[in-house]
């Protein structure tokens, strides 16, 4: 089986995310913030296949990364089950 070249998976890579580039994103909020908005599993929005229209209002808000209640409450959401945070 081959395999795929740096330049082709670079280019997926590119073509996947070029969505974001013609977002309109507010500007960096660089307040301090506090561990428990900081302390997360390091999960991204992406990784927890969101469809796109949603993701693009996420990042449109000014979200990055989910914050910790988010990181375990969008997944049990997902499957349809109530949440209650």
């Amino acid at each position: 089986m081959a395999q795929p070249t740096p330049t082709s998976s670079s280019s997926t890579a590119s073509t996947d995310n070029s969505w974001k580039a013609s977002l309109n994103q507010p500007k960096k909020d660089f307040r301090p913030q506090t561990e428990d908005v900081t302390a997360t599993k390091g999960l991204e929005f992406e990784d927890m296949f969101l469809r796109r229209e949603l993701l693009m209002g996420i990042f449109e808000a000014g979200f990055e990364k989910p914050s910790p209640i988010q990181e375990e409450a969008i997944p049990i959401a997902l499957t349809k089950r109530d949440v209650l945070a």
